[in-house]
């Protein structure tokens, strides 16, 4: 088990090795940089995980590098959640998890 506090100060917390991790999604810049897609930073990246109670809880980490604010563990709501996941390409993970209705309000 490994614990993931929160950074909202709530004390709660949730176990990353029984959550299921999607990973941002990247592109390399025009100076050969690495990006994250989700973050437009190549030094900052997310990571959305989705606990075994269904609770999304964002990642976002700055390699180690300062970087103010780059940091964090915070939950986030379902369309949040599946804003992120279309944005990132996981588009067949928003269907397996019944988000359509999340899916259809973001259609144009």
């Amino acid at each position: 088990m490994k614990k993931i506090p929160l950074t909202d100060t709530s004390g709660r917390w949730f176990d990353m090795d029984t959550a299921s991790a999607f990973k941002a999604d990247s592109y390399t810049d025009a100076q050969g940089n690495v990006v994250c897609r989700a973050t437009g930073h190549p030094e900052v990246w997310e990571t959305l995980y989705l606990t075994l109670k269904g609770t999304f809880i964002l990642i976002r980490d700055d390699g180690g590098d300062f970087v103010p604010g780059s940091s964090g563990a915070v939950v986030i709501e379902p369309e949040r959640a599946a804003e992120w996941l279309i944005a990132n390409g996981h588009q067949e993970q928003v269907k397996k998890m019944d988000m359509e209705k999340e899916e259809r309000r973001l259609e144009l």
